[in-house]
């Protein structure tokens, strides 16, 4: 009985050893050597560089680029080597730095400005209501909102 209990003393004391060994050489937590990150290739885009107001000429000047990789590039931004369809433009809305410049935010002259045509058609649309004898209270409602 006595022999049985020191035969088992000695095997536990014989996996402790073999445990702690194995922690202590890292066979149970092997560490993984952290492959080097590459470096993602991305297409050079512009950006404003800085505030460029509403119907401003667009220069060089006020341009700056950054790169976007390949996959978020669409055919709407302005890469490098399209200078010629971006400088000269008018910009359609006020540009903050750090803003993506896209086909949607420049127009080819001043009068290509979505804010004065919408202005414009809300007034001609206020007009041509309160012109008519009969108009609908809430659609008249919105008109005056939005012309004020």
């Amino acid at each position: 009985m006595r022999r049985g209990r020191i035969l088992i003393f000695l095997l536990l004391i014989v996996i402790v050893g073999v445990a702690v060994l194995a922690i202590g050489l890292g066979l149970f937590n092997p560490v993984n050597p952290v492959a080097p990150t590459q470096e993602v290739a991305g297409i050079d885009v512009y950006f404003a560089a800085q505030t460029i107001p509403q119907g401003a000429t667009i220069t060089q000047d006020l341009l700056r680029t950054d790169k976007l990789p390949q996959g978020l590039v669409t055919e709407f931004m302005f890469t490098v080597g399209e200078e010629a369809n971006l400088v000269g433009q008018t910009a359609r809305f006020t540009l903050e730095p750090g803003t993506l410049i896209t086909s949607s935010m420049i127009g080819a002259a001043p009068g290509d400005l979505p804010g004065l045509v919408g202005r414009l058609w809300c007034h001609l649309a206020w007009w041509l209501l309160q012109s008519l004898p009969t108009g609908s209270p809430r659609l008249r409602l919105v008109l005056t909102m939005a012309h004020t």
